[in-house]
């Protein structure tokens, strides 16, 4: 019976050991960068998140852009959503996309990735 326990032991160790090898999708990351060329670091996202995001605002009157991981746990879509902010430091047009694929968010504007 203490041999069955210890294997037992074993097999679970090693399962978890293996989930916590999981990752996520790479996307490329920044914070309010000028350029887009300032937003090559790639960050691998936690196993749960299956989409990239692009987001891109003004700040006193120059465009900004922030890139990052999904933030809906396995939330997977290719699109954009358009606002404008009217008043204050932000006032602008502001463009939200999410997409899902390796690096999807790496361009200027988010295309399919995928033939879904």
């Amino acid at each position: 019976m203490t041999k069955f326990f210890a294997i037992y032991a074993i097999g679970l160790v090693l399962v978890f050991h293996n989930l916590s090898q999981v990752d996520g999708i790479k996307c490329k990351t920044c914070t309010k960068a000028s350029k887009l060329e300032d937003c090559n670091e790639e960050l691998t996202c936690p196993a749960n998140i299956a989409s990239c995001l692009k987001f891109t605002h003004f700040l006193d009157g120059k465009m900004k852009i922030n890139k990052g991981c999904g933030i809906v746990e396995f939330e997977e879509g290719d699109y954009c959503m358009e606002s404008k902010i009217t008043a204050g430091s932000q006032k602008g047009p502001k463009t939200v996309c999410m997409c899902t694929g390796e690096n999807c968010n790496s361009s200027f504007s988010i295309v399919k990735t995928d033939q879904r």
